[in-house]
Order: C-alpha cells, then sequence, then structure tokens
C-alpha cells in the first residue's frame, strides 16, 4: 500500500492536489480521522490544508491554528514525532469544540532540515497507534517530501523554462527587427544622403525624392506597429511568399541596379506559416547584404523541393569573401540566415571567395503534414 502510494504521490505537481491525498490513508490503512497541516513561518501557525475521515466536516479547510497550541504544533516546532495513546494524559493536548479525541498521532514532514507540514491521524479510543503505525506515516512522510520536492524542481524548471522562452523570444524579435525595420531604415538614410549631395545640382528633384522618403518612413512605422502586434512581416499580410518575393526583387533591382532572375518551382502556399516566415526573412537579409556589401551585377533565386528537402539557394557575382576570416560569428548577418535556416530542422551552406560572388544553400527538411483525426 506504501510503495502504491508512493507511486500516486509522486505523479502530482500541484501541492494542494498533493496534500489532498490525505484521503488514502483512509482508504488504505483505516485510519478514522486525517488532518494535513501546513506550517507558516511568517504568521507562526499552522494551517488547515486537507482533512479526510468521520470527522473531516467538523475541521474547516484553511484553518489556522499557533504553532504553540497542540500536539500538531509541537511536531510542527521540534520536527519530532508525536505518540499520544492517552489524550487526557498529554499536556499539548488541544481539544477542538465538537471534536473529541482519544489518541493521536503526528508526523513531521521535513524539507532540508525544516519542518513544511505534519500529518495528523487521530481516533474517538485510546491505546489505538503502535510502532507500526509510527513507521507507516514517517514512511508516508518521506514519500510527500519527495513529492514536495519534486513539485518544487518541476516550478523552478517552469520558471527557468518561461525566463529562456522569453529570451529566445526577444532575441527573435531583434532578428525580425534587424531583419526589417532596421533594414528599411539603413535603406532611407542612404537615400536622405544622396539627396543631400543632389541638393545642390537637381534642387527640382529634391521634393519628389523626399516625398518618397517620407513614404517609406510611414512604411517603417507601420512595420514597428506590426511588430508591436503580432511580430509577422508586413509585406507577408495577407499576401503569398512569392507576391512579395516580387516586391522584394523589384525593390533590390530598383535600388542597385542588379539583374534578379528567380525560379520557384515548388508553390510556397503550401508550407505553414513559421515555414514562409523564416525563408520570407532568409531572403531579405540575402538581399540586404548584397546591396550593402556585395556590388553584385547578377543575383539568382532558387527555391525547390529536392530529395525530401526544401532547397534555398541564392547566388551572386559580386565582391565575395573569404570563408576562413570573415567573422561569421558576429552581428545580425550570415549567423542569422544560419540560425533562421536551423530554426527549421534545416543547414546553410555558403560558397564564397573574394571577386569570385558567393553562394547561400539552404535545405530544410519539408513539413509532414498534421494527422488528419480518425473518422468517427
Amino acid at each position: 500500500m506504501l510503495n502504491l502510494m508512493g507511486r500516486e504521490l509522486t505523479r502530482i505537481f500541484d501541492l494542494d492536489l498533493l496534500l489532498k491525498k490525505a484521503e488514502l490513508l483512509c482508504e488504505g490503512f483505516q485510519y478514522q480521522n486525517v488532518q494535513i497541516f501546513w506550517v507558516d513561518r511568517e504568521s507562526n501557525s499552522i494551517q488547515v490544508r486537507a482533512v479526510a475521515g468521520l470527522d473531516g466536516s467538523k475541521i474547516p479547510l484553511g484553518a489556522h491554528r499557533p504553532l504553540d497550541l497542540g500536539i500538531a504544533g509541537w511536531v510542527a516546532r521540534t520536527g519530532q514525532t508525536a505518540l499520544c495513546n492517552d489524550s487526557t494524559q498529554d499536556p499539548w493536548y488541544f481539544a477542538v469544540p465538537g471534536f473529541e479525541t482519544a489518541a493521536e498521532l503526528v508526523v513531521p514532514v521535513m524539507l532540508q532540515d525544516e519542518t513544511v507540514a505534519v500529518i495528523n491521524v487521530d481516533g474517538p479510543e485510546p491505546n489505538i497507534f503502535d510502532d507500526s503505525d509510527v513507521k507507516t506515516l514517517e514512511t508516508l512522510a518521506h514519500q510527500m517530501t519527495v513529492a514536495i520536492e519534486n513539485i518544487n524542481l518541476y516550478l523552478q524548471q517552469q520558471d527557468q523554462s518561461q525566463r529562456l522562452a522569453v529570451a529566445d523570444e526577444r532575441d527573435r524579435i531583434g532578428r525580425d527587427l534587424h531583419d526589417g525595420v532596421i533594414q528599411s531604415m539603413y535603406a532611407v538614410g542612404l537615400t536622405l544622403e544622396d539627396i543631400a549631395g543632389q541638393a545642390g545640382v537637381e534642387p527640382e528633384n529634391v521634393q519628389p525624392r523626399i516625398e518618397e522618403v517620407v513614404g517609406d518612413l510611414n512604411q517603417v512605422i507601420g512595420d514597428i506597429r506590426r511588430y508591436i502586434m503580432d511580430l509577422r512581416p508586413t509585406e507577408l499580410q495577407g499576401r503569398r511568399l512569392d507576391e512579395a518575393l516580387v516586391s522584394l526583387v523589384g525593390y533590390l533591382e530598383d535600388r542597385t541596379g542588379v539583374a534578379v532572375t528567380v525560379n520557384l518551382d515548388m508553390d510556397p502556399a503550401l508550407l505553414p506559416e513559421r515555414y514562409f516566415v523564416n525563408i520570407w526573412h532568409i531572403l531579405q537579409e540575402s538581399f540586404f547584404n548584397i546591396e550593402k556589401y556585395s556590388q553584385a551585377k547578377n543575383v539568382s533565386l532558387s527555391l525547390a523541393v529536392s530529395d525530401g528537402d526544401i532547397n534555398l539557394i541564392i547566388t551572386d557575382n559580386g565582391n565575395g569573401f573569404d570563408l576562413e576570416t570573415a567573422e561569421l560569428g558576429r552581428g545580425y548577418g550570415l549567423p542569422n540566415i544560419k540560425d533562421r535556416a536551423e530554426r527549421l530542422g534545416g543547414i546553410l551552406h555558403i560558397e564564397s571567395s573574394p571577386v569570385s560572388g558567393t553562394k547561400l544553400d539552404i535545405k530544410v527538411p519539408v513539413p509532414v503534414p498534421a494527422p488528419q483525426p480518425p473518422l468517427v
């Protein structure tokens, strides 16, 4: 019975549910009345957290009792088991009005050398408890200690998981903002620099270009508002990935004069949300790097399914870089692309060398469709 109770207790991860298992003592060992008190050090009292048995209704849940009152209070203070087979002869006995007890057995539940709870069993007849009852309750108290430790560890793990999730979400938001908003602001800054340089030479062109910049800034403001609301790129709101890609390609071609060739050999609309959002940001980051660093004239983009993988290849004929000396671990450039590929369970392979351009080869597993529920 104790083994069964131990397994039952260690499956519980809620303290209130754990303490309510006092009923198992009545069912398994035929104890007539059982109470579990929780020790409240701040108020210097014990609180009734669970009752079971014949007279359980006479002891209200939540009731407090001073630590210096009753046998249960003495056990809570000293951390020692108390066996009283004749309550009339025990100076620590405290009579609850309407609740007659002739014998009482109380054991402490210890956690790190401190009493956190007490298990109290009693009956209307004297001399009903012996050493076997003491060993039974002390074993149960030890099992309850293990269960409470499990609950504390579980709560700590939940808290740590929540903290890690918050940190990861902050990092993800930082990447998303960098991929979208910050890059857009950088482009606006370049445009303003260009306007400033032309103001003295072609002043008649300044006004329309400033209006264009204002429009871009309004777009950035909209992006920030959207990130605050739901963290989904504005370019994808109500649009397919291939439709949004047309705008991204057109933007790169207009700003840099580069010729972009696109080959879509799959329907991006079939991808789950997180797939096309991450692929979109990979494309956006790649195009931003091409615009800022490569000075390429030609860019090719391919998105296809091959051998069970989604294969995204982005190639340019720009400056390239030395893979051995490049600091890929810093900033939000290529490491960000790598991170987004790995989020989808994929990998990033880079081929590049000075003056020979760059090739990014991203492979991610094809998402497995969610199983359909069985027909009833």
